[in-house]
């Protein structure tokens, strides 16, 4: 937890998320997992030019299972290769 933790940008509700982050890991949740969603989230964070103060509270995203959400790629850069990338993966492409 405390590597999540140094790497969260909203360090507010210590306690509360690590009380959440245990809770998770024991209904099942990987390290791994809520890592690669942290990644996730930071990247969107980065891409979208995202203020603090819009930032999830870090209480707030293990609470929520936030490391389960699809944040938009920002690797994408058009929303046709976002089409494209869709269409791909139905193999209609």
């Amino acid at each position: 937890f405390e590597a999540l933790w140094s790497r969260y940008p909203r360090k507010q509700g210590k306690k509360d998320a690590l009380r959440h982050y245990v809770s998770a890991r024991k209904k099942g949740a990987t390290y791994e997992e809520i890592s690669q969603g942290l990644d996730n989230y930071l990247k969107y964070i980065e891409a979208k030019n995202i203020e603090t103060q819009f930032i999830k509270h870090g209480s707030a995203w293990f609470c929520q299972h936030s490391w389960e959400d699809e944040y938009e790629n920002p690797d994408y850069e058009t929303s046709e290769e976002r089409l494209n990338e869709w269409l791909r993966s139905r193999g209609e492409l």
